[in-house]
């Protein structure tokens, strides 16, 4: 049983005494409690992208003008793009060889080691 049905006796007890100005004020209070219920819902879920993110960021690295990602498996994911990521916090592969990002157009530079 959840807080809203929890609530349901009583307005049908103050219904039976024509208490009308408390029924309002409880509709009040569960819709309130839904709105709650609502927002930490959302809350909960941005929480949870903010986690993903910053575990993807603790994985980067950037080397050779290009971001890469650790992987489970040995070595290195990548190279993506570093404006992209910048940018908007975006993985975009770098494709040609790993040297153009389709979606900003950045390419990277040659870096001789």
């Amino acid at each position: 049983m959840n807080i809203i049905t929890e609530l349901n006796p009583v307005i049908n007890a103050l219904r039976d005494t024509e208490k009308l100005d408390y029924i309002k004020k409880i509709i009040e209070v569960q819709q309130r409690i839904n709105d709650l219920i609502d927002e930490n819902q959302g809350l909960k879920k941005e929480k949870e992208n903010l986690y993903q993110k910053l575990e993807v960021r603790n994985l980067l690295m950037f080397e050779q003008d290009a971001y890469w990602l650790r992987g489970k498996r040995d070595g290195l994911e990548g190279p993506y793009c570093p404006k992209c990521y910048g940018t908007d916090g975006k993985l975009v592969p770098l494709v040609k060889k790993g040297e153009d990002c389709p979606n900003c157009g950045y390419t990277r530079r040659k870096i001789c080691l």
